[in-house]
């Protein structure tokens, strides 16, 4: 694993535990320049996070690395003022619309997980709402004067309908209004019934907005877990690189609400969420409690901890020589076997076998579809 890419795994957790601590110590004695690690930080949503590890650990910083993060830091900070407005905005509207919605991923996380909210910067707002009032959610984002386009029967958009876009304090603000949590056709959850949006709402995680301000909900804390994991094992499909910052939001989650979190419901009803797990600690380590509650750990390790899939669609079949041409073929169909277990969800003692027949299918399907809309 890059050295880099490798220091800022280790921080990719909400809080270090001790051993955590001394691995980024001596990760940092070894580093032999900090060029891009800055940007590196920045693309996967880390730049905030990685600055405020290095500082609580004492790490010398050169000067031009400090100045870079803590620019993006500061800038991350006045992103999160902008999108809180936003969201307090949006919330009171529905209330007084009567619209019950629950808020996802980075805009609950910030506030229920992270010590200080602008610690997790996010792309987008994503909220849930039941399919019946998307129509109407909509109507008011325009009223709100967000930019919206979606076509007749929102409900027919893949999980969410086109973002909702405006700009506020210079800040690109964009919400996503999700009438699903899941693509119709993704596998995996056991319990599609657990999947309504009445359900889900039924035990939501309240959390402010805003220090004294709005009361908004989250989902629950199995619910929570498990959506995070697969957004992870979803977006990690070759297509682009897995954000670090998902692996942070995953692990925080499952150690601030250990005790909270129905472990043994995860392991009956979603063991992706500890597979999942296992796998995450060979990047950033988990404590020992929670450790403890995995499924066994193999002695051996999956190759390739850390590394991106890299072959087609990601790289372009026709970028290079022929040499390149059959080492894309070699990466399409042999890809890290740490990913290719992450991104099928069967952990660190399931057979390779299974996740890399299902990644040979997905790839066969993902060029059928290549091949028909180019024809």
């Amino acid at each position: 694993m890059d050295p880099d890419y490798q220091l800022l795994a280790l921080c990719a957790c909400v809080e270090c535990i001790p051993s955590t601590r001394v691995k980024i110590t001596s990760l940092v004695a070894e580093l032999t320049t900090w060029d891009g690690i800055s940007t590196l930080a920045e693309n996967n949503g880390m730049a905030p996070l990685l600055l405020a590890h290095l500082l609580s650990n004492g790490v010398p910083l050169p000067q031009a690395i400090r100045r870079e993060l803590q620019a993006l830091n500061l800038r991350h900070r006045f992103a999160h003022q902008a999108r809180s407005s936003a969201l307090q905005e949006i919330l009171q509207a529905f209330n007084q619309d009567e619209i019950c919605v629950l808020v996802l991923k980075g805009a609950a996380l910030c506030r229920l997980l992270y010590p200080e909210p602008s610690l997790r910067p996010m792309s987008d707002i994503d909220l849930l709402l039941d399919s019946a009032d998307l129509k109407r959610a909509e109507q008011i984002l325009n009223t709100l004067g967000y930019n919206t386009s979606s076509n007749d029967d929102p409900a027919d958009e893949h999980r969410h309908i086109p973002p909702a876009t405006k700009n506020i304090s210079g800040f690109h603000i964009s919400i996503e209004l999700h009438h699903s949590l899941f693509d119709e056709n993704s596998d995996g959850c056991l319990e599609q019934g657990r999947m309504d949006f009445k359900i889900l709402s039924a035990d939501a995680l309240p959390f402010e907005v805003e220090p004294g301000g709005l009361i908004a909900q989250a989902l629950g804390f199995e619910n929570m877990l498990y959506h995070l994991c697969r957004h992870l094992v979803d977006n990690n499909d070759g297509f682009g690189p897995m954000r670090l910052i998902w692996a942070a939001d995953i692990i925080g989650f499952a150690t601030r609400y250990q005790k909270e979190i129905n472990w043994e419901l995860l392991k009956k009803c979603y063991p992706l969420v500890l597979n999942t797990l296992a796998l995450l600690n060979l990047l950033s380590p988990l404590s020992e409690d929670l450790i403890a509650i995995l499924p066994g750990i193999s002695d051996r390790l999956p190759v390739g901890i850390g590394q991106d899939y890299c072959g087609w669609p990601t790289v372009s079949l026709g970028r290079g020589r022929r040499s390149s041409y059959w080492r894309i073929i070699r990466d399409t169909f042999s890809p890290p076997e740490w990913w290719l277990r992450l991104r099928y969800g069967l952990g660190c003692r399931n057979r390779t076998g299974i996740s890399l027949f299902k990644h040979t299918f997905h790839i066969l399907k993902l060029a059928a579809l290549h091949l028909k809309e180019n024809q």
